[in-house]
């Protein structure tokens, strides 16, 4: 059987996430895309280095809503990550999630009420088009740090000139002891400078409704 002509194909504008997630591949330094989620979430990513990047984002929603009454807050978002090729086709990272999403204060609500996110490692082997990604994230809250992590474990594989399989998978510790797995499995448009994802998420309970998950779209523009 022939093999296919890969020269013309267009690069993966975004080796350093997945749909959601990211990779353990590094940014390359004063490189940056915007993402936009559902059409409500709005986020930017910069590479300040070769080995660090840093996104920033916000949701629509509340953003408007805080608009029309001061007292209410937007929801924001912040993923530093720090990235590091270690070995051929071998990446090791650390990332962070912070989400503030306390609409408002008062008196009677706890200033850092609302805020939460993960602190993860991770590390990817394979490249750019085709890789797969082991991670172990911790929930954190304001309350305090999660007991038990979450396992993580997702893949990329560039299947045609601009299209990618990408699946991006979680394992979440049930109080009761075992994890209950979250899928996320969809397809990557590719072009030049920007990819439109269609995805799927999926567990258990979805299932059991005879459905093939809760449709996800997002956006990349590369900049």
């Amino acid at each position: 059987m022939a093999q296919r002509d890969k020269s013309s194909w267009v690069p993966n504008p975004t080796p350093s996430k997945y749909f959601l997630g990211p990779t353990a591949i590094p940014m390359e330094k004063n490189t940056g895309y915007y993402q936009n989620s559902y059409i409500l979430f709005n986020e930017g990513y910069y590479g300040v280095t070769n080995w660090f990047s840093m996104g920033v984002g916000f949701e629509f929603l509340s953003t408007f809503i805080t608009l029309a009454n001061p007292p209410w807050r937007p929801i924001i978002l912040a993923h530093p990550k720090i990235a590091f090729k270690v070995a051929d086709k071998l990446y090791a990272g650390v990332s962070g999630l912070y989400i503030n999403a306390t609409l408002f204060n008062d008196k009677d609500t706890p200033k850092m009420e609302g805020t939460f996110g993960v602190v993860m490692g991770q590390v990817t082997y394979g490249t750019n088009e085709t890789n797969v990604t082991a991670g172990v994230a911790y929930g954190y809250s304001w309350d305090g740090m999660a007991d038990k992590p979450i396992f993580t474990l997702g893949g990329s594989w560039r299947a045609a000139r601009r299209l990618a399989l990408v699946t991006e998978d979680y394992f979440i510790p049930k109080s009761g002891g075992g994890l209950y797995p979250v899928f996320m499995y969809g397809m990557r448009f590719i072009g030049e400078k920007m990819c439109f994802d269609l995805a799927f998420i999926d567990n258990a309970n979805i299932a059991e409704a005879d459905i093939v998950g809760i449709p996800y779209i997002g956006l990349t523009i590369v900049f």
